[in-house]
């Protein structure tokens, strides 16, 4: 018997307009349970007159944790708004007031993703960060090791909690929403055990987004890549595939996994992490300061588009970054963050 969760108070209206809009009817809250759960501390923002919903969005504030220490941002998704109220400017309006809201929280930065990114440029986003793709080829997912492979069952949530903190960039994440995450429904999760204690797990797809992305792993290399092996089989089997090879996401750091992937003759590519406004310009300064050895003072005449360009330099390449390393006197990479979130973050 599956459990149920209570949702939060008074978000059933914007719920229906974003299933309603965007997702033809179909159920949004179990996949995204930090945003819509009572019991965690994402929140719905809503143009309402009466009880009719005109414009919603989601806001998830998160800790990323990055090679530069923490840094509070807030995730924002599910823009959305009734096709009979538009042209009014009430995104704008809602997406102002999500970026105040985030500001409150002590976020230094907005991050989101979206298909139409010319809104957000408009109005101050700009793309950030870097993920490497790697394409998994059917042709090529014989040179990948063959691992014992079994679906993720609850009891697992405490040791796959403790693998994924293993990554040294990442958002924070308590066991409580681990778990919720790992129930997200429209996901393969699979693990792999040595003695029946679990070392590594890959998750593919994730409701109606990610479909051909192994989105997240942690653990042992060995078996990520044999889980991998595991996923892609079994996606090559679906009619799915015929449209899409299988991609795998990762960070743009010296992971073990991407490594062997990248020396194994698997293609890869750079690309965005996302779009993201910077909302604390000080303390942006201050961390950039920090890393180089300087007072934040040094870095007054940086704008916030400079600041965001040295702390998540996009496709890890940062003119900027370069010419500000130059006057402060210290290395290049000594600025950025590398920030990263996985799959199971998003909203």
């Amino acid at each position: 018997m599956q459990a149920t969760h209570s949702l939060k108070p008074g978000i059933e209206p914007a719920l229906e307009l974003i299933e309603r809009v965007m997702r033809d009817g179909r159920p949004l809250a179990d996949e995204c349970p930090l945003v819509f759960r009572e019991e965690f501390e994402g929140r719905v923002l809503q143009l309402a007159d009466g009880e009719r919903v005109h414009a919603t969005l989601a806001i998830l504030p998160r800790t990323l944790v990055t090679v530069r220490g923490p840094v509070r941002v807030a995730m924002i998704g599910s823009v959305c708004t009734d096709p009979a109220s538009r042209e009014r400017g009430l995104a704008t309006q809602l997406l102002a007031a999500a970026e105040k809201a985030a500001a409150d929280m002590g976020c230094m930065a907005t991050l989101l993703w979206s298909d139409e990114p010319a809104f957000y440029v408009r109005r101050g986003y700009r793309t950030i960060g870097t993920e490497v793709d790697i394409a998994l080829p059917k042709n090529l997912i014989g040179r990948l090791p063959v691992t014992q492979a079994r679906a993720y069952r609850s009891a697992d949530a405490a040791a796959l909690h403790e693998l994924y903190q293993q990554h040294p960039v990442r958002c924070e994440r308590t066991l409580e929403e681990m778990q919720a995450l790992l129930e997200c429904p429209g996901m393969e999760l699979v693990v792999a055990e040595r003695d029946g204690v679990p070392v590594a797990y890959a998750a593919r797809g994730r409701g109606e987004d990610l479909t051909h992305y192994i989105h997240e792993w942690a653990g042992s290399a060995d078996e990520v890549l044999g889980l991998m092996r595991h996923l892609a089989e079994s996606w090559y089997q679906s009619a799915a595939s015929h449209e899409n090879n299988l991609m795998t996401l990762s960070p743009d750091q010296p992971l073990d996994v991407t490594q062997r992937l990248c020396d194994l003759g698997f293609p890869s590519a750079r690309g965005f992490l996302g779009l993201a406004k910077l909302l604390d310009a000080r303390g942006a300064r201050n961390l950039l300061a920090s890393a180089a050895g300087q007072d934040g003072k040094t870095l007054a005449t940086l704008t916030p588009r400079d600041l965001l360009d040295c702390l998540f330099p996009p496709k890890s390449e940062s003119q900027t970054a370069l010419e500000a390393s130059r006057w402060l006197g210290c290395e290049p990479e000594a600025l950025p963050c590398f920030g990263f979130t996985w799959g199971l973050d998003s909203i």
